[in-house]
């Protein structure tokens, strides 16, 4: 995932070029994807416009965006700038593609690691390489007892203060494995862009505790449903529930009841005493 990384932080060096050059690329594309980086090799080296617009016949619909991103002057060294690095991003694109096809290879290989990605792929958002890096991350799903446990070690569960009867929530552990909340957070992220009724949790999040911390949410919640699927098998559904958790109330009172049953087997008398207490 590291390239996808480098991909990301060159994305952002072009915008950030394009800002500073108050280059109208928005109207145009929403992100820089191919067709984005053909037009802007093609404004920067003076390429075929022509050419480009019978290859995208779509974009004569936005002849007039074009038109003025085509009377801006772009200097020198901000055009050698920005098409180096679109032709990284692009050469990026094509080693990510390799990567690709050899993984897809080893996974048609292996059937029980096939059968787990094609679980994860169930998740709206969660594609092929997204599905092998979270089973890559996580490993053998038996080691993790719990869905809990497998969201404390991807470092989605915030850590705990408790002060003066009160409980405080800090910020997210930094001792964890980083790439697994990092592709999950990615995950909870294309999760939003689908039609999944999780985004109401995520909206009733976000509007008391903001963005960031309804998608770390988000990404908790799509994570024990993974701990969930991978454990039973089970393909992607919105209302998948994790095991039933015994509250800890009830534990301490079976604890009680059973030493109160030793006790009188021993020959003791039990009584019950003041505030609940038993004797």
């Amino acid at each position: 995932m590291k390239l996808v990384a480098m991909r990301t932080m060159l994305k952002n060096l072009v915008r950030a070029e394009l800002d500073e050059l108050v280059i109208p690329i928005d109207p145009l594309f929403s992100s820089l994807g191919k067709k984005a980086r053909e037009l802007l090799l093609t404004l920067t080296t003076s390429g075929d416009m022509e050419g480009l617009l019978s290859k995208y016949p779509a974009l004569r619909e936005k002849m007039e965006a074009i038109e003025r991103l085509v009377n801006t002057k772009i200097p020198e060294e901000s055009a050698l700038i920005i098409s180096i690095l679109v032709k990284l991003m692009i050469e990026i694109d094509e080693r990510i593609k390799e990567i690709d096809r050899a993984l897809r290879q080893i996974v048609i290989r292996n059937k029980k690691l096939l059968r787990s990605v094609e679980l994860l792929m169930t998740i709206p958002g969660v594609g092929f390489i997204a599905a092998v890096t979270i089973i890559a991350e996580i490993g053998d799903i038996s080691r993790f007892p719990s869905p809990k446990s497998l969201a404390m070690y991807a470092g989605l569960c915030p850590r705990i203060f408790q002060s003066g009867g009160r409980i405080y929530h800090g910020p997210l552990p930094w001792r964890c494995n980083k790439r697994l909340r990092w592709i999950m957070y990615q995950v909870a992220i294309a999760l939003l862009r689908t039609r999944s009724q999780l985004k109401r949790f995520y909206e009733r999040i976000k509007r008391r505790r903001g963005h960031k911390v309804a998608v770390i949410a988000l990404a908790r919640k799509i994570i024990v449903a993974i701990w969930c699927m991978l454990t039973r098998g089970e393909e992607w559904r919105e209302g998948i529930k994790s095991p039933r958790r015994v509250p800890r109330v009830s534990v301490e009172k079976e604890t009680v009841l059973r030493a109160i049953n030793l006790l009188r087997s021993l020959g003791y008398i039990v009584v019950k005493g003041g505030e609940g207490n038993v004797f």
